[in-house]
């Protein structure tokens, strides 16, 4: 049996775990902190994950988030709630996830365009939404795996000395510009360490590789932003290093095996 392994878009998922990920970790209230496993929560250019299971409710006006990717595995209920968000950001409902709602209070706004409104009961996946896609009550549009910008294979950071040695490698690619490198000491305040060319469509395996040098700082943070051709940006989870690990730590993205 032939097993593919497929991703989200450029969403680094290491064993279906979410440990870095911006990912809620139980049923509760988007508004809680604890509901989410970085305890706060989700801010601006944030990967935000629901996985299958749990339900992740709005019940308030969520203040407008820039540049996040949401994906759903599980359900996002609005309950007299509204999510704002901006017009490089992006929704993803994966195939078993869900967006529900009750009434016309409940809203999901990309770039203030109405993409979902409480009236339409739900929206199953796999489907996405962003500025380019629909108004509601057509404001998600059908997603096959063949749209997906960017299919990760694997992605790992490791220390070399004093160096941190980055590594990624997709399987597919469709019109991808470039990666961004960002790194941050503190996992909010990120700077640019470099740009690295994508292949721009490519059905075959790409292998990336960068070295971040003299990094001397106790505890780093590395994520890398992919941007396609037609500026359109998505973040990836993020990845964490110590400064007392020194070996490789391969981390797999969202294993899942289709025959």
């Amino acid at each position: 049996m032939k097993h593919i392994y497929t991703t989200i878009i450029a969403l680094l998922i290491a064993s279906a775990t979410f440990a870095t990920a911006d990912s809620a970790t139980k049923t509760g209230a988007w508004e809680t902190n604890n509901t989410w496993n970085l305890n706060r929560t989700p801010q601006h250019n944030d990967s935000i994950i629901i996985p299958a299971g749990y339900t992740v409710s709005i019940t308030s006006n969520v203040s407008t988030l820039n540049n996040v990717v949401l994906v759903v595995y599980g359900t996002l209920s609005f309950n007299n709630g509204k999510l704002r968000l901006d017009n490089a950001s992006r929704v993803i409902v994966r195939t078993g996830g869900m967006i529900t709602g009750t009434n016309s209070n409940d809203q999901l706004t990309i770039g203030g365009i109405l993409k979902f409104s409480g009236t339409e009961t739900s929206v199953p996946g796999y489907s996405m939404a962003d500025v380019t896609t629909g108004t509601s009550p057509t404001g998600f549009a059908a997603l096959s795996s063949s749209a997906l910008p960017v299919t990760f294979q694997s992605f790992y950071i490791a220390r070399r000395g004093s160096d941190v040695q980055l590594n990624w490698s997709t399987s597919q690619e469709l019109n991808n510009k470039y990666y961004q490198l960002e790194k941050s000491t503190d996992g909010r305040n990120w700077k640019q360490v470099a740009v690295i060319i994508g292949s721009g469509t490519s059905s075959s395996v790409s292998k990336y590789a960068y070295t971040d040098k003299n990094v001397s700082d106790a505890i780093v943070y590395y994520r890398i932003r992919q941007v396609d051709v037609n500026g359109n940006a998505l973040y990836s989870a993020i990845r964490t290093l110590r400064s007392n690990i020194h070996n490789r730590l391969p981390i797999f993205i969202l294993l899942q095996n289709k025959p």
